[in-house]
């Protein structure tokens, strides 16, 4: 019954248009509309044969979140997201009450996964795949990109290396379909509590590979770093808007364990790709972000606790390769006619370092891959 609700709508959705984006539902106690949002961006109002009420809506999410808490939580504070499979095919959902009713957004995600190639960082990342163990961070705003990121690098770890893959997310962003790895993917909400204790029980999991779809609090945190001392290759995400404030963000998490949460970022920490999606000349949007790669001067600072030291070392990295900060990157894509001068200034967090940055005459532009292929960033 729960899918024939959402799925119904999806359903109508793909009559309208089959690569839609977005579904937009406004639900009132015995009503309905929906709006598509198509792959050209234009908006289109869709006709539903049944009009669902608000109440229907809830009974079909709440059919959907089969931990109780999750959906007291939402009586509680008023929105959930979950994630549920349409014909093979990962449909995002959003829902919350707003004026008297009910708002729901449902987005499709692509069937094909994001690859390194297609996302071109400024700075080849596939040795940090190929660790053993540790921490790999994402980091950046909401609606940053992160999630594809995270999905090509998962992706080529699924194609290069063997082992059990468990993602707890929230909601689940893409669907991966077992190449060299195994994979278990749990839901936030709909199959586990929280993060923290997701990860937990992934210990038990037997996994190689672990992805954590947000560090939020401390207990994930803990959790995250535990795991990547135990052996294990950690992805994950955090909101900061660059390397230092995700070390900053770590920190401040870490509260009166400031000093051990430190160590432990510092000897398991691989490196951290703070991104951002900025408007280009042709109206779409491109990636713009910074590598940082942590070296022995990194760690040393970030033991030590000194964000400007961190800030020291990517402006002057011992290698090349090993560090690109964000104003190198908003420089290159300005010199290449990707985006304007205007948008690039908008973007920075340092406009001096952007000045300083497009008077150099090398900047990063591309990932040069072993197969000989060059990607523009």
């Amino acid at each position: 019954m729960l899918q024939s609700v959402f799925c119904q709508v999806v359903a109508h959705a793909r009559s309208c248009d089959p690569r839609f984006s977005d579904v937009f539902i406004h639900s009132t106690a015995d009503d309905c509309e929906a709006t598509v949002l198509r792959a050209d961006h234009y908006y289109e109002r869709i006709h539903l044969p049944e009009r669902f009420g608000a109440e229907t809506w809830e009974a079909s999410a709440r059919a959907h979140l089969k931990l109780t808490e999750a959906w007291q939580r939402y009586e509680e504070q008023g929105d959930v997201d979950f994630s549920l499979a349409y014909e093979g095919t990962l449909i995002r959902v959003s829902m919350a009450r707003a004026y008297g009713g009910i708002r729901i957004v449902m987005r499709q995600r692509a069937d094909d996964l994001p690859s390194l190639e297609n996302i071109a960082l400024p700075i080849d990342v596939r040795p940090w795949l190929e660790r053993p163990a540790g921490l790999i961070l994402v980091v950046g705003a909401t609606g940053s990109g992160k999630s594809t990121t995270l999905a090509a690098m998962i992706e080529h770890v699924n194609c290069s290396r063997s082992g059990h893959f468990v993602t707890i997310e929230d909601p689940i962003e893409f669907l991966f379909k077992p190449k060299r790895c195994l994979f278990t993917q749990r839901s936030v909400g709909a199959d586990v509590n929280t993060f923290a204790r997701g990860v937990r029980a992934a210990l038990r999991q037997a996994p190689q590979f672990l992805l954590i779809g947000e560090i939020r609090d401390t207990d994930t945190l803990e959790a995250a770093l535990q795991v990547a001392e135990t052996g294990i290759l950690v992805f994950a995400t955090l909101h900061a808007t660059n390397a230092e404030r995700a070390v900053e963000r770590i920190e401040a998490l870490a509260g009166e364990r400031r000093e051990l949460v430190l160590n432990q970022l510092a000897s398991t920490l691989i490196g951290v790709i703070a991104q951002v999606l900025i408007p280009s000349v042709r109206s779409e949007r491109t990636l713009a972000c910074e590598v940082m790669t942590n070296t022995n001067g990194i760690s040393a600072a970030i033991r030590n606790g000194k964000l400007i030291d961190i800030r020291h070392q990517m402006r002057n990295p011992v290698e090349p390769g090993q560090h690109v900060r964000l104003s190198l990157t908003l420089a290159s894509l300005v010199r290449s006619g990707v985006i304007t001068e205007l948008t690039a200034r908008s973007a920075a967090y340092d406009s001096t370092e952007l000045d300083s940055a497009r008077e150099r005459r090398e900047l990063p532009q591309r990932v040069l891959f072993s197969d000989g292929v060059n990607k523009n960033v």
